[in-house]
């Protein structure tokens, strides 16, 4: 009983460690946006940039700044690394997280959404495979009064 507890424990252990070395080694891409806000924002203005990665499941990588520029130029760092749990079995390496989609939203001081953006990657931006980089084909422009 005490071996078969070891040896369960020593497997873990094993397993830990070689999805951690695996996620190490997973490439960091970026995301770049260029937002311009048709209008002064408010005092206490934010901005959210999501990067999406799944259409079914809540994985993206979010970054907040404050709106307090008519421009804003950001780049949000990711990793390829995915989370299928199952990638050990497959006998591949699992570097393979691509974001779907990018919701930009400019959020007022009450909470609210003022305006909000959707871009599909696919479609919205280019890939340098060299540099791992995703630019976007034009600016993205919120309007910091609601419609």
């Amino acid at each position: 009983m005490v071996t078969t507890v070891r040896r369960a424990t020593t497997l873990v252990a094993v397993l830990l460690t070689f999805s951690i070395t695996l996620q190490a080694k997973c490439a960091d891409n970026l995301v770049e946006v260029h937002i311009g806000l048709d209008g002064h924002p408010s005092p206490g203005t934010r901005l959210v940039i999501d990067v999406v990665f799944a259409h079914n499941k809540l994985e993206s990588r979010s970054q907040t700044l404050n709106a307090d520029s008519a421009s804003v130029d950001q780049e949000i760092e990711f990793s390829t690394f995915s989370s299928n749990r199952f990638w050990l079995f497959r006998g591949t390496d699992r570097c393979a997280s691509v974001p779907k989609k990018v919701r930009v939203r400019l959020i007022g001081i009450d909470g609210r959404d003022i305006d909000d953006k959707e871009l599909s990657v696919r479609r919205d931006f280019s890939y340098d495979p060299k540099s791992g980089e995703y630019k976007p084909r034009a600016r993205i422009t919120l309007h910091t009064t609601h419609p």
